[in-house]
């Protein structure tokens, strides 16, 4: 089972504030947005009002947006087809900023022969996930495709990776995440049972958190040997 984001695929390239402006863009054609400094203070309010809510509970990225112009006086809701043009610009920016390592997709098949293979990701925007494998021509290898976005619990909580395991008809016990966070990944994975490996990359941010993965690795072309070892 692996994370997404920084491990399956790498997003340092994307530019979050110039895709945020690409997105209000959308909206203001529409007349439904107010300037974008003012705009984009507001969002970040209220995105960080929502991951600080209780139990890592999880919204879609057009719930946020709503929310966000709500405060400005426009009683839009998620339906809103604006709303969703907004978020596929917003969407494609991400997907086309991701790129992937030279290796992952025989790694991934690799495994596939021998391994049920899932993706657990962190993300409001859950399309992202199947477009992206789909695009890099390795989303055939996965089994099970979950995201935050629609399960509506964030990692660590453990209700997106039961939800996983439940999808991918396995137990815990004989389960492995793998993943390159150890508040989101490793300590959500293990919360739930499952065995865990730390992807530790260099340009990794610290987490001031003390837990203890199963097996650490720097690159996943260490993974399939790794695996043997668990």
């Amino acid at each position: 089972m692996f994370d997404f984001g920084a491990t399956l695929v790498q997003d340092d390239k994307f530019d979050y504030f110039g895709s945020l402006r690409k997105a209000h863009r959308v909206l203001e054609n529409a007349g439904i947005a107010p300037p974008f400094e003012e705009f984009k203070r507001e969002y970040l309010h209220v995105r960080e009002e929502l991951w600080s809510a209780p139990e890592f509970r999880e919204h879609t990225y057009v719930f946020r947006l709503a929310q966000t112009l709500k405060r400005f006086g426009y009683n839009v809701s998620e339906s809103d087809k604006r709303l969703r043009e907004a978020t596929d610009v917003f969407l494609y920016a991400l997907v086309d900023s991701l790129y992937m390592e030279p290796f992952v997709p025989l790694m991934l098949e690799v495994l596939h022969e021998r391994y049920k293979l899932a993706v657990v990701s962190n993300l409001g925007i859950p399309e992202v996930v199947p477009i992206t494998l789909e695009r890099f021509g390795i989303k055939k290898y996965f089994d099970v495709i979950v995201a935050s976005g629609s399960v509506g619990y964030r990692k660590p909580s453990p209700v997106i990776f039961k939800e996983a395991l439940e999808a991918l008809g396995t137990q815990a016990e004989e389960t492995v995440f793998v993943g390159d966070s150890l508040y989101h990944d490793v300590q959500g994975a293990k919360m739930v049972g499952m065995k865990t490996v730390w992807l530790k990359r260099n340009i990794h941010k610290k987490e001031n958190i003390k837990v203890t993965p199963d097996k650490t690795i720097d690159s996943l072309e260490e993974l399939p040997k790794t695996l043997e070892t668990l």
